[in-house]
């Protein structure tokens, strides 16, 4: 028996000091893809940002590009390590697999283009105020799978992308002005007119707001 068990591990160590050369570059050309895809990644949102202001699509765009890349690199490796075949054949035979996959991955396939669409129908800009079922914040990212909003009390939220897709999104920032509502209590025996004259009075000299009556 540990003879049996002494050969087995020598074989298996036999088998990897062989392919090890594929191996090592295997890891190296992922590594070029990685670098690559990072070049083109910085090259792009270079390009864009001399295009267009919106950042929030210039960081998507530079995602994609960064996760094509990867994909290529991860395939051309499983390719070099001689695992190409039985890839292939795994893509062949998963049909059953999908549909298992596709329902247990449900949310982060829903998420994923939610991000997408919202990334180029851009209804909101990093630094925009939004509100989402009652949460309201300043939009700090969008990732593939969700939407970081910074709260007024410096809550962090991430909210799936879906979300903010399927429901009624209020940006009280896209036309650059935000509104505020408040209430100012008076006595009953107060003047309305002067009251109301003096607080238009005193927002007018505040700069960067206007008034309306």
């Amino acid at each position: 028996m540990k003879r049996q068990l002494s050969e087995g591990f020598q074989s298996m160590w036999n088998s990897l000091v062989s392919i090890m050369p594929e191996i090592i570059v295997g890891f190296l050309l992922l590594f070029v893809f990685i670098f690559i895809g990072s070049f083109f990644r910085s090259i792009v949102k270079k390009r864009l940002r001399l295009r267009m202001d919106d950042q929030l699509l210039i960081n998507f765009i530079g995602r994609v590009i960064f996760l094509t890349f990867l994909t290529i690199g991860v395939i051309v490796f499983f390719n070099q390590v001689g695992l190409g075949k039985a890839a292939s054949g795994l893509l062949a035979g998963a049909g059953v697999s999908a549909i298992v996959l596709g329902f247990a991955f449900k949310d982060i396939g829903e998420n994923f283009l939610a991000g997408f669409f919202l990334a180029f129908s851009r209804p909101f800009s990093i630094g925009d105020i939004i509100e989402v079922i009652d949460k309201v914040g300043t939009v700090k990212a969008l990732s593939f799978r969700n939407t970081h909003i910074r709260t007024f009390d410096g809550r962090d939220i991430y909210m799936p992308n879906a979300i903010l897709l399927k429901n009624p999104l209020t940006n009280y920032t896209k036309d650059g002005l935000l509104r505020h509502d408040f209430i100012i209590g008076l006595d009953y025996d107060d003047d309305m007119v002067k009251a109301n004259q003096t607080i238009l009075d005193e927002l007018s000299q505040i700069s960067n707001i206007s008034t309306a009556e």
